[in-house]
């Protein structure tokens, strides 16, 4: 007879293992790409998560094959073996930042490394929301085409807008600044869409 709630107890483990291993791989990215100290070693990264160097620097190699982060040229610190510093990684996976205001739109592809790699901007004759979300969708379709084409992956879409939200963040309920009501982004930028070619898209 087979042992489901040993079973069970494998598949919870398995997934606590792959839940701990990711998020070791999210701090250690964190602490690469925006943390205080910049190009840090993997010493530095074992002292500050308190993970055996041998554990680190597996997480570490798997992160520069993913295209996450990088290797610079070592540097001699003291008398101890060169460092090699870790950087972000260059035109890998890169995010577009939307900007609207009451009379023009911004938005900036960038990458890991805060990179800026295209930018646009536009200057608005409308006050209207609908049509001003239509040049903001197109914006940023031109935008992740030509990321695409440069082999970026777009990993996350964030539309900054001065308003009221309700709870889940994907309606305005008012705009004060741009004279905006009760406008459904979700639908307008069609969110849906999107979202099958990045992972996040949020304002």
């Amino acid at each position: 007879m087979r042992n489901v709630a040993a079973s069970k107890k494998n598949v919870l483990n398995t997934a606590g293992r792959t839940s701990l291993h990711n998020h070791n791989l999210a701090i250690i990215a964190k602490a690469v790409i925006t943390g205080s100290l910049p190009d840090p070693s993997r010493a530095y990264l074992a002292k500050i998560t308190g993970l055996n160097r041998s554990t680190l620097s597996r997480l570490v190699e798997q992160l520069i094959a993913y295209g996450i982060i990088r290797e610079l040229d070592s540097k001699n610190i003291g008398s101890g073996r060169p460092a090699v510093p870790l950087a972000p990684a260059l035109h890998t996976y890169a995010s577009i930042g939307v900007d609207i205001m009451r009379d023009s739109i911004e938005a900036s592809v960038v990458d890991l490394s805060g990179q800026i790699l295209a930018q646009q901007y536009l200057q608005t004759e409308t006050e209207e929301a609908a049509k001003t979300l239509v040049l903001v969708g197109r914006i940023i379709s031109d935008l992740h085409e030509r990321a695409r084409n440069a082999d970026l992956i777009v990993v996350d879409v964030t539309a900054a807008l001065h308003g009221y939200f309700d709870r889940n963040g994907t309606h305005l309920l008012s705009s004060p600044t741009l004279g905006w009501t009760d406008v459904d982004l979700a639908r307008s930028l069609h969110i849906g869409r999107e979202k099958s070619t990045c992972r996040q898209f949020h304002f």
